[in-house]
């Protein structure tokens, strides 16, 4: 008993001594605080920070197509589109390597159980421990807790991107679907004048040339039906693949319903400096940067001392009495000063490249928004444009019909070049209306606003 006392006592002295130093040393690593990283921008714009969110009018962009059917595809990607479950599997593994950058303490015990020749058992339980710096434990944990909110952000800006990606497929779907209703009835037209035409060569007012020719017109008519049709297809299985289901397992009616998706445009959009900042992708690459300075915290710290604890226990199953040993003492990287120097320059340059990946999805950010407003503002008047030259060439059309009927100085042929020009300016049409229509999901994305909870209940 005495003896046990003793050794108890000679291990005490040991861990009363270094304790206290161990505490010094590792605790004395600096730890320069995270300063958020501002950039100017010129005319109307002001230094990008952090906002909570964007305001829930704003939010609701993609209600303002009045499309029930588009609520219900945005809802449905929102809670079934594999790059966003992908992107919380990313959220729980930032989740674990935060609540495993917590431990401040290392190691491991073991358990063993030994007999010798003449019979005896004992048990041997050791057990040996590092405990972390508490600088460098405070450092790599405020890391983790900024790579987290990056995830967390990285979360939302797949859903951001998502949203973008499925509501451009699914005007593009209209689009092709309104385009095919065009082309059926122009080549329905140009029948209906080719059998105008042999009716007339019959009579001798028509030449075979002009058969020949009408012909021609309607082959090329029908060229473009079934690379629509496929197209068409095509799209589907894109809208269905985002909606994370397999292609033709999609169980929502796509079918034509006689219009293009047009959004209620923003009477007065500017450029929403505030909005910008809501975009989750630029406060993700903050969230980064934060995370690469705390890393150079954690590098320095390296560079320190650290405390060891080992520990055995011997106990021997019958007779006799344990014999139990405790001691402390510190690691000092004496040899591996150069290698952790270099960890710190390597930890330096990443946080400068993180800091100039922010920058750049500042600027980025900046150029979208102000790109996609030009494009919105040459989509309306294109829009206007297009509007224009479909009623002039429906009206040259009826007053060629007129002359036709009326025996004026007017051939068939030349009643078939209004349908065709009347054809194209209703593609023209449709592919400004497309055109506005992806510049809108484009600036709404450029300004980092999506809608969640509305699409949600829309679509239930």
């Amino acid at each position: 008993m005495q003896m046990r006392q003793q050794q108890r006592k000679r291990a005490v002295v040991p861990m009363a001594f270094w304790l206290p130093i161990a505490i010094g040393l590792t605790a004395c690593t600096p730890i320069p605080g995270f300063e958020r990283s501002q950039v100017a921008l010129p005319d109307r714009y002001a230094l990008i920070a952090p906002v909570s969110g964007a305001a829930a009018m704003d939010a609701e962009w993609g209600l303002s197509f009045d499309d029930p059917i588009f609520a219900e595809i945005l809802a449905r990607g929102l809670s079934d589109n594999l790059t966003i479950a992908e992107a919380q599997e990313r959220l729980r593994e930032a989740a674990a390597n935060l609540r495993r950058s917590g431990s401040a303490v290392s190691g491991d015990g073991s358990l063993e159980v030994s007999q010798n020749s003449n019979g005896a058992s004992a048990a041997d339980l050791s057990l040996d421990a590092v405990f972390i710096g508490f600088g460098r434990q405070r450092a790599t944990t405020r890391a983790a807790s900024a790579r987290l909110d990056a995830a967390k952000l990285g979360t939302l800006d797949a859903r951001r991107l998502v949203m973008a990606e499925l509501a451009t497929s699914y005007v593009d779907l209209r689009y092709y679907q309104q385009l095919l209703v065009y082309q059926q009835q122009d080549l329905q037209a140009r029948r209906t004048v080719l059998r105008e035409v042999n009716t007339q060569i019959e009579s001798g007012e028509a030449t075979r040339v002009d058969v020949v020719r009408t012909r021609a017109q309607v082959a090329e008519a029908e060229v473009q039906i079934p690379v629509l049709e496929a197209t068409i297809i095509q799209t589907r299985n894109k809208i269905s693949t985002l909606l994370g289901r397999p292609v033709g397992s999609l169980d929502l009616n796509l079918g034509f319903t006689g219009a293009q998706p047009q959004p209620r445009l923003m009477n007065n959009p500017g450029v929403p400096a505030d909005m910008v900042r809501a975009r989750p992708d630029i406060q993700q690459a903050e969230r980064l940067y934060a995370a690469a300075v705390s890393d150079i915290d954690a590098a320095e710290a390296a560079r320190y001392p650290r405390l060891t604890l080992s520990g055995s226990i011997r106990a021997p199953f019958s007779g006799g009495g344990s014999v139990e040993s405790l001691v402390g003492g510190l690691v000092i990287p004496v040899f591996s000063q150069d290698a952790l120097a270099a960890d710190v320059q390597g930890a330096h340059a990443r946080a400068n490249l993180a800091f100039l990946q922010w920058r750049r999805a500042v600027l980025m950010a900046v150029e979208d928004v102000e790109s996609s407003l030009i494009a919105m503002q040459g989509g309306q008047r294109a829009v206007q444009a297009a509007r224009r030259v479909v009623a002039l060439n429906r009206e040259a059309l009826e007053l060629s019909r007129e002359l036709l009927r009326s025996g004026g100085n007017i051939t068939v042929i030349d009643v078939l070049d209004r349908e065709r020009a009347v054809s194209e300016s209703q593609i023209v049409l449709a592919r400004s209306l497309r055109d506005l229509a992806i510049n809108y999901i484009t600036l709404r994305t450029a300004l980092g606003l999506e809608e969640v909870s509305v699409l949600t209940a829309t679509a239930g």
